[in-house]
């Protein structure tokens, strides 16, 4: 006989309800957000779910609470999966998705920290003088309150893992969590970093080993296992940093599908199954969605209450005459151009 959950369905659906507006798009609250301690401390649940059982719950949709809150609000969320990849390409707001953030870009550990990985296959990458201008930092980097030379935030690990499958095609989606330069160290530069996909995993660290100078091209070695000729997962890199920028100003001028066959075939080669740049349509959906929103002016704030975004909508005088009626269970809304109405009215 199954176990029991401790929440049934229709009692965390009934909770849900209550804290819908939250959850009225595609787009969760933060993951530190205080309605998941909200959620969690609600009478009703009697502190039968953590805050981590809350927001695994509800961000899983386990059981389809989270389905059947929203239908029973009237509330219909299109959200567009990708059942191929297991993680979290946008590396947004979420603690899981931290290790490609460029949170932990300088680190104190000594030069022997992954020393093994000399075992693995050695890959040179070529950095071009103007790309390594781009991606080094001639400020020093405070952290911890200590200065550092070190790499930009938000722009190196786009452009070094770029590169690097630009002129290797491995398979794997590399993201970095850690890059630094120590100017005396026993290298110049580390990079530490592992591919995102959930079956693989593989581990690698770049070198610099001596100082670059001002001019010429820079060389990387990077050390991981080969996976050219291995079965493996399709998985993207995250869109974020400058890369993220430069997409959603592509997109401006184009569809997500366009962009997607232009960038295949720049950057897959005969015999390549994808590219971890060549992102999933979700992705570019949701980058250029962002992009719409901040032109539009529409605030954080908006988008997590929809509900109360469309009210003050009803009220604004630039949309007189334009929504009708609005109600809350079930939501809805009636709304039209002043030019319909007149014709409707005729």
């Amino acid at each position: 006989m199954p176990p029991v959950a401790a929440v049934p369905v229709d009692l965390a659906v009934k909770v849900l309800k209550k804290y819908i507006a939250h959850f009225a798009n595609d787009e969760f609250p933060q993951w530190k957000s205080e309605i998941w301690k909200k959620i969690a401390n609600d009478p009703e649940l009697e502190g039968k779910w953590s805050i981590g059982s809350v927001r695994t719950n509800v961000r899983e949709d386990r059981r389809g609470i989270l389905s059947e809150a929203r239908r029973q609000c009237g509330i219909t969320v299109n959200i567009i999966s990708n059942k191929k990849s297991n993680v979290n390409e946008n590396c947004d707001i979420s603690k899981e998705s931290h290790e490609d953030c460029d949170e932990d870009n300088l680190n104190e550990e000594s030069d022997s920290e992954n020393d093994d990985i000399h075992k693995h296959e050695r890959f040179t990458v070529e950095i071009s003088r103007d790309l390594w201008n781009e991606i080094h930092s001639l400020e020093p980097l405070v952290y911890k309150g200590r200065k550092y030379v070190g790499f930009k935030p938000k722009v190196w690990t786009n452009a070094v893992s770029n590169a690097f499958w630009k002129q290797h095609h491995l398979k794997c989606a590399f993201v970095f969590k850690r890059g630094r330069i120590t100017q005396h160290g026993r290298s110049y530069a580390t990079i530490i970093g592992r591919c995102r996909a959930k079956d693989c995993h593989n581990p690698v660290k770049g070198i610099i080993k001596d100082c670059p100078g001002e001019v010429g091209p820079v060389y990387i070695e990077m050390f991981c296992r080969d996976t050219r000729f291995v079965k493996h997962e399709d998985v993207k890199r995250p869109l974020n940093g400058t890369e993220r920028l430069k997409v959603q100003a592509e997109l401006l001028k184009t569809h997500a599908s366009a962009w997607r066959k232009e960038k295949a075939k720049d950057n897959i080669d005969p015999g390549d199954t994808g590219s971890p740049f060549v992102y999933n349509l979700n992705t570019l959906h949701q980058a250029k969605k962002e992009t719409n929103i901040k032109k539009l002016g529409i605030k954080t704030d908006d988008m997590r209450d929809m509900i109360l975004a469309i009210r003050n909508m009803y009220v604004d005088p630039s949309y007189v005459n334009s929504i009708l009626a609005i109600g809350d269970t079930p939501f809805y809304v009636f709304y039209a151009t002043p030019t319909a109405i007149y014709f409707l009215n005729l």
